[in-house]
């Protein structure tokens, strides 16, 4: 008895909030979900439904927003910091060095895209290093170091719980 309620209670709180999503909200997490889908591991696995969670669980896919005393920026809520660490890993995203920081904190808050393609090449970079390391779980490794190490379980669940949400938004052809 105790799980029907519960799903139920699960059932009810995804379609209040997959009701009350902005237009907006919708286009950002659909930009997330299509760059997570051709997003490709080195095992072939891509992340639609984590990008757009992280998007979710980060932000409520808002676009104008900054989180941990303004260092973390956008609908993924990226820091410049991170940004220029990887931008001296990966070779297709060198280009960001000739940026300084303002144009960075600026194409984070405003550019959806760009946002969800940072974060993708983020958790590609953390799942890749995740395999290459034999670590058990590697989808759950890329997306709990995102927020915080190889082993962020609580964060985890509350990524998985906003996937609940969209792949009911798929589902539904939302997204």
């Amino acid at each position: 008895m105790k799980k029907f309620l519960l799903s139920l209670f699960i059932t009810l709180v995804l379609s209040v909030s997959a009701s009350a999503l902005t237009n907006e909200q919708l286009q950002n997490i659909k930009v997330a979900y299509s760059m997570g889908k051709i997003t490709t591991a080195a095992d072939g696995e891509t992340f639609e439904y984590a990008l757009a969670s992280i998007m979710m669980t980060e932000s409520s896919a808002r676009t104008h927003i900054d989180g941990d005393d303004g260092k973390s920026l956008g609908p993924m809520q990226l820091q410049v910091k991170t940004i220029r660490w990887m931008s001296k890993k990966i070779p297709s995203i060198s280009w960001l060095k000739t940026l300084n920081d303002k144009q960075i904190k600026n194409y984070l808050v405003s550019n959806v895209l760009f946002s969800s393609m940072l974060a993708a090449y983020y958790v590609k970079m953390n799942y890749n290093r995740a395999l290459k390391l034999h670590l058990s779980n590697p989808y759950f490794r890329a997306i709990s170091k995102y927020n915080g190490g190889w082993n962020n379980k609580v964060y985890y669940k509350r990524v998985k719980r906003n996937m609940k949400l969209v792949k009911k938004l798929v589902a539904e052809g939302k997204i």
